[in-house]
């Protein structure tokens, strides 16, 4: 996190690095950002520290300030967005943004799932 009006960024993810983190491109970088939870005060991201398959990534929260990740309750998860209640999250089960697609044949489009936290 780096302050609007300047200073010290402060690292809030932290992850073992691993030769599977150095593949490039096609599994996208560990660790990706996808935005705030309504409330402004945590941030989500997608992160694979948790996953012996390299295709596979988490989605987790971090405090704004600090500390230890939570996991979000998926099994796996890709781009994601909440309500502007903060009680359901739209995401998509796959992340293929970095993938690179040999002889393929079909659509590209994922679906999007929605998560209920009160469910």
């Amino acid at each position: 996190m780096i302050p609007s009006e300047g200073g010290v960024p402060q690292r809030l993810t932290y992850t073992a690095t691993l030769s599977r983190d150095d593949i490039g491109d096609r599994m996208g970088p560990n660790n990706i950002v996808f935005g705030w939870t309504p409330d402004g005060n945590d941030i989500i991201f997608r992160s694979r520290k948790q996953t012996f398959n390299s295709f596979t990534g988490q989605l987790f929260l971090v405090s704004k300030d600090g500390g230890l990740s939570r996991e979000i309750p998926l099994s796996k998860g890709g781009f994601c967005s909440y309500s502007p209640d903060g009680k359901k999250l739209a995401f998509n089960w796959v992340f293929r943004e970095f993938r690179t697609w040999k002889y393929y044949e079909g659509g590209m489009a994922d679906d999007i799932w929605i998560y209920d936290f009160d469910s």
